[in-house]
């Protein structure tokens, strides 16, 4: 059981936080069963956005830098979200919450996620209180606390020299939170146009995008394949079986807010059925924005019996490297 909550805390933790290439080492390391699929309905069972008859692909600006500025135009942001992967044979379904609110130049925001594996109750809580990211982690009966100094970032990023201006709001002061996840799928992959159409029931007006990876994201992940994916001949097939090929988002007409993600990979049986796999879903609902929030939900109080372990110099250490 001990390897099997590690994977799935590799999913839960990396995957809804915009850092696509932890994501995908994630994936890399858990299991997704290949089954028949229909390709007009999501796991969760929501209608699958479909393209409007005479909507013509956009070929407009980069939607989701547009979708990461229009969310921080925002002064307060909270949705509800559900997920859905399957592991090791079984369906795990889960549920949470995102609230976050820009007082000035700060960042905070509150993301929890809850599923049920077995009889143990898990979760994770992040909270950023504009001094300090808490990431709680708790499954399988364990659990773990760890804490990024974002003032001291800040400060050894600036005493380094380092371009403060590509930081701010992505990562400092304030870390992310679902711009950080869309500003991470723009790094990560290269999307196409954007099609109309769409979503849910009743249906709202979206944007889909689809994106596969970029050839630097591929060449991390593949290195003994660098001349072939330099030349556009990547051998997708040879990425870890469970990591997605491609990443389908759904952003609301009106706002941009991501309605739905999803990380899929083509079956293996792609030649009898030309059909893919969704490894992971993830929707928001109840969307609303510039609305008061409890000023509570942005303050992390630490277990008294739980010790954390500082992970500020691992953070410092990513951002130099430019990573997500």
């Amino acid at each position: 059981m001990t390897g099997k909550m590690r994977r799935i805390r590799a999913i839960l933790f990396c995957g809804f936080f915009g850092a696509v290439a932890a994501l995908t080492g994630g994936i890399g390391r858990w299991a997704i069963p290949s089954g028949p699929e229909s390709p007009s309905q999501g796991p969760t069972g929501a209608t699958t956005a479909s393209p409007e008859s005479n909507a013509a692909p956009q070929a407009a600006p980069n939607v989701l830098s547009l979708a990461t500025a229009a969310i921080e135009s925002r002064e307060t942001v909270s949705a509800k979200m559900r997920y859905e992967a399957q592991l090791f044979g079984q369906r795990l379904l889960g549920s949470g919450s995102y609230v976050e609110q820009r007082p000035g130049r700060d960042h905070l925001f509150r993301l929890e996620l809850r599923f049920q594996l077995g009889d143990s109750p898990s979760s994770l809580v992040n909270v950023c209180d504009g001094r300090y990211l808490w990431e709680y982690r708790s499954a399988g009966g364990k659990s773990e606390l760890s804490r990024v100094d974002i003032v001291r970032a800040w400060r050894a990023l600036q005493r380094d020299g380092e371009p403060l201006a590509a930081h701010h709001a992505m990562a400092l002061p304030g870390l992310g939170g679902v711009p950080r996840l869309l500003h991470s799928l723009n790094r990560q992959f290269e999307f196409g146009p954007a099609q109309r159409g769409k979503w849910n029931n009743p249906p709202i007006i979206v944007w889909r995008i689809e994106g596969g990876w970029r050839r630097e994201a591929l060449m991390r992940m593949l290195p003994d394949q660098a001349s072939a994916i330099a030349e556009g001949r990547a051998d997708l097939k040879r990425l870890p079986p469970q990591a997605p090929d491609k990443v389908i988002c759904y952003l609301g007409e009106a706002d941009l807010f991501p309605c739905r993600i999803e990380f899929r990979r083509q079956s293996p049986r792609a030649a009898e059925t030309a059909t893919d796999q969704c490894l992971l879903a993830v929707d928001f609902y109840d969307i609303r924005f510039d609305q008061p929030i409890d000023p509570s939900l942005l303050r992390y109080q630490p277990p008294s019996d739980t010790e954390f372990s500082d992970q500020t110099e691992s953070f410092i250490q990513r951002l130099k490297a430019g990573q997500p």
